[in-house]
């Protein structure tokens, strides 16, 4: 099975981008495992609190 991450460019839960992402999952055959990247949490950079990593982006990471 191949796997696909889909990115919006919006955080809007009722986006263009998002609605469009997920039509074109609706659209793909079942041969196909469609996630969708959840980053509203994720803080902007900020290197003096890089190391160890915010919890979100450890999660993005992983």
């Amino acid at each position: 099975m191949k796997r696909i991450l889909f990115i919006s460019g919006s955080l809007r839960k009722e986006s263009f981008n998002r609605q469009l992402l997920e039509m074109a999952a609706q659209c793909l055959s079942s041969d196909f495992e469609c996630t969708f990247l959840d980053y509203g949490d994720l803080p902007l950079l900020n290197q003096d609190e890089e190391f160890p990593a915010p919890v979100a982006v450890k999660r993005i990471r992983s």
